[in-house]
């Protein structure tokens, strides 16, 4: 895992250029803004049987990361071209997405890639995403975070750079039949931003404890100071100097892109 310096992110285009471009990620989701569509058919796939394998936790500098791969978790959806396994689950303070103009103190994202993700690497380096993306509250606790604290997860225990195996096991917060999502096409939220990421952004706010934020916020030990909060002006998301440091890129242009939901 890479870490990216937050305080400096208009200038990323320096390192990628297509950091640059017209349909980057993140942006503010207005209900005013999106089209109305049919609820697309998307069916999330967990084995009956426990992997073998403890999944790891990355901490970096800017962000914390587990590695879900051999959880085989498999997303697949009317008009994929291709079964997705869900990859990597990463969590960002404050949210880099906002709903309705706010900005939360959490954003969690699950990552998936094609199945056969490691035969098109072999080809090119551009592979299509679906990211499902969840933004979290201060209050009940989330039962995710919890079972990964149950596991071992402590924030004094990983430095930057460090890695922690978690026997830990996966259970979507989202109910695909029942909550609305924003759907749009974006780019990944870190260099090199490619754009080549479907976005899922759940329209419901879930909850985590006061002590499971502190805990992420422990974990990852370099947040920087973020101008996330008040970007871009003209949608008057609040600025709030406590979720001032933090992993989360700014807003970006819509750019004329057609928001469903």
């Amino acid at each position: 895992m890479h870490s990216f310096d937050y305080s400096d992110t208009a200038n990323w285009f320096q390192e990628s250029a297509e950091c640059a471009n017209n349909l980057q990620s993140p942006i503010d989701l207005l209900s005013s803004e999106a089209e109305s569509a049919a609820p697309a058919f998307l069916k999330l796939w967990i084995p009956r049987i426990p992997a073998t394998k403890r999944v790891v936790a990355h901490a970096t500098l800017s962000a914390l990361s587990v590695d879900l791969r051999e959880r085989g978790i498999t997303l697949t959806g009317q008009g994929f071209w291709s079964q997705y396994k869900l990859h990597d689950m990463v969590y960002h303070t404050p949210s880099e997405h906002t709903l309705e103009g706010k900005r939360y103190p959490v954003e969690r994202q699950l990552i998936f890639k094609p199945s056969d993700v490691e035969a098109l690497e072999a080809i090119h380096g551009r592979i299509p995403q679906i990211i499902i993306s969840e933004m979290y509250e201060v209050g009940s606790e989330d039962l995710m975070i919890q079972s990964m604290q149950k596991a071992g997860l402590v924030s004094n225990d990983m430095g930057s750079g460090s890695e922690i195996q978690l026997d830990l096991s996966f259970r979507p917060s989202f109910n695909f039949l029942k909550d609305e999502f924003f759907v749009y096409p974006g780019s990944e939220t870190v260099p090199p931003c490619q754009e080549v990421v479907t976005w899922h952004v759940s329209a419901k706010v879930h909850t985590l404890s006061s002590t499971q934020l502190s805990l992420i916020k422990g974990i990852i030990k370099g947040l920087t100071n973020t101008h996330a909060n008040g970007y871009p002006a003209k949608n008057k998301i609040a600025y709030d100097p406590a979720t001032d440091k933090g992993n989360a890129r700014e807003l970006q242009e819509l750019n004329n892109r057609s928001i469903k939901k």
